[in-house]
């Protein structure tokens, strides 16, 4: 219930081209060749629906390019698991990219959103706290300044150094 966490998420940044990474772990069967990996990483034409001209309308596309690799999941099962990491999210796209090269999609997880990972999270519905790291990668914290990034003694030097330097340059005049 955190606007300030959820709106960066959900809604694009005007003026931007900030894309909303999206990491997946897929399982298909049959077990996807070298050559399949080579396919899906390069692009796949699908066909999806979307809105145009206040209705819906069948859009066939090539997807973007996407990174694409073989991964060992732990308690994975006999087929290929994959990790897939795309920078668009169509309506079932993982599962129209692998069915137009003939794989068909037996698990898919998504493990990862624009810089938040399912990191400390072991089973589905546990949640685990943002770290700083994510929370300034979702714009939901700032990066903070180099003095915000000083201990309250270091700041009270500083403050001290520049008063008796300034306090100098009176006296000379």
């Amino acid at each position: 219930s955190n606007g300030s966490i959820v709106n960066p998420l959900l809604r694009a940044v005007v003026g931007t081209k900030s894309k909303k990474v999206k990491e997946y772990h897929v399982d298909t069967d049959p077990i996807a060749t070298d050559a399949d990996i080579r396919k899906l990483a390069g692009g796949i034409i699908i066909t999806t629906t979307a809105r145009q001209n206040g209705g819906m309308a069948s859009v066939t596309a090539p997807t973007l390019p996407c990174l694409v690799e073989r991964v060992v999941v732990e308690g994975g099962n006999h087929c290929s698991t994959l990790r897939i990491i795309l920078e668009e999210g169509r309506n079932r796209q993982i599962r129209r990219m692998c069915s137009a090269i003939g794989l068909e999609v037996i698990a898919l997880h998504r493990v990862g959103f624009a810089g938040v990972s399912l990191e400390g999270c072991e089973a589905p519905g546990e949640w685990a706290t943002l770290t700083q790291a994510e929370e300034i990668a979702i714009g939901a914290r700032r990066v903070p300044t180099r003095n915000e990034l000083r201990s309250p003694e270091e700041i009270a030097r500083r403050k001290a150094k520049k008063r008796a330097k300034k306090n100098g340059k009176q006296r000379r005049r």
